[in-house]
């Protein structure tokens, strides 16, 4: 799906719709695990990652977003 995006410096910002994550629209709390793979040789193969491109965090980890927007 098309995204806002912008760069700021060394920082990257999306704007990604609940609908293209697949969560309920509203004011429901957003959990996402994420990693961040670049420079991959084998789009599509997660184990190239092993051994080219590059990943954070490395290996199995995952970075966690949390918001709970219920207030």
């Amino acid at each position: 799906a098309p995204i806002r995006f912008r760069v700021d410096g060394n920082e990257m910002h999306l704007a990604i719709p609940r609908r293209v994550l697949g969560l309920r629209t509203g004011n429901s709390p957003v959990r996402l695990d994420f990693q961040w793979i670049d420079n991959a040789q084998k789009p599509g193969d997660v184990l190239d990652t092993y051994i080219s491109g590059d990943a954070a965090p490395s290996g199995r980890f995952r970075y966690r977003y949390v918001a709970d927007q219920r207030r």
